[in-house]
């Protein structure tokens, strides 16, 4: 071989040799051969298991956190509302008073409230405890006021004041009828006249001479009630007429008067039909009693009526 070939041999060799040599220690990086693109995210090479889904029964919701419904609000009527008023007497006092014989008066305050219209009148009445629809049908309408005074005569002793009212308003509603009362006291005041030196002359009066008698029936809008002219009366001295009905027990007065006459004439309000008691005493000019003693134990009476228990006069029948 010549020596030339044989160098050209040996180089050829070694290049191979090392070529070789350089592909036994060469390995591709994965980045050398991924290109690298900043919009695309890596991918991780970590295998996981995908979730699986866990199914739960379903329950029934908690009311207690569920929202409420609101009721929507409905418009009131006036329909239901009823028409409301009062009468009160003095302030609510329970009594007033005076001397015997004489007129105080009552101040009455009134309201009423119409769920209609505008309340216009009343009408007012002063029977013996709380009106009726009846007789409150019998007054006549007035124009409606706040207040109102009303005269109450006093009698000896304690009665009672009744006053009864009903409202009605622009549209003719009427309201109840409401009611109030108040006692009334009557002291007895010294005389104007005392003639003790007459006393002994009186001459007393039997049931059989008078009128009404005892168990009559008296009929019409008046009452007369009569007596004999048995008696001179001083100056100053009076007779003087009371009358009481059962309607009440007796306790308030129907009817009275004085004078110097021997009858009188009264009348009698219609709702106290039944049975009235009356009597005759001696009184001076302001209605006091004049006490004689000379007739029963009701000293002031000219009667000779004297039962043990209740108003010592006579009863007779009221029917209007």
């Amino acid at each position: 071989m010549k020596p030339r070939n044989v160098l050209q041999h040996l180089i050829s060799t070694g290049g191979i040799l090392l070529l070789l040599a350089g592909c036994g220690n060469f390995a591709p990086s994965p980045a050398a051969i991924l290109p690298t693109d900043p919009s695309v995210s890596p991918t991780s090479t970590n295998t996981s298991m995908p979730p699986t889904e866990t199914l739960l029964p379903p329950t029934a919701p908690d009311t207690s956190i569920l929202p409420t419904e609101t009721p929507t609000p409905t418009a009131s009527t006036t329909t239901n509302l009823p028409f409301t008023g009062s009468v009160i007497l003095e302030e609510g006092r329970c009594c007033i008073g005076g001397f015997a014989g004489d007129t105080i008066q009552a101040r009455a305050a009134f309201s009423a409230v119409s769920p209609f219209g505008k309340v216009t009148s009343m009408r007012v009445a002063e029977f013996p405890g709380c009106s009726s629809e009846s007789n409150m049908g019998t007054m006549a309408w007035e124009p409606f006021e706040s207040s109102k005074t009303f005269p109450v005569p006093v009698a000896i002793n304690w009665v009672g004041f009744y006053l009864s009212v009903q409202f009605r308003d622009e549209f003719g509603n009427l309201s109840p009828i409401y009611c109030d009362d108040i006692s009334v006291e009557g002291s007895p005041r010294p005389p104007l006249a005392d003639p003790t030196d007459w006393y002994p002359q009186i001459r007393c009066i039997s049931e059989n001479q008078v009128h009404p008698t005892p168990g009559e029936t008296v009929t019409g809008t008046s009452t007369t009630f009569s007596w004999p002219n048995m008696n001179n009366l001083p100056e100053g001295v009076f007779y003087k007429v009371s009358a009481f009905g059962a309607g009440d027990g007796y306790t308030a007065l129907v009817a009275s008067g004085q004078t110097r006459e021997t009858s009188i004439t009264v009348q009698i309000p219609r709702d106290r039909a039944g049975d009235i008691v009356w009597y005759i005493t001696l009184v001076d000019a302001n209605g006091t009693f004049l006490n004689h003693n000379r007739c029963s134990s009701f000293s002031a009476s000219l009667f000779t009526i004297d039962p043990p228990t209740g108003i010592k006069g006579i009863h007779f029948q009221y029917q209007p």
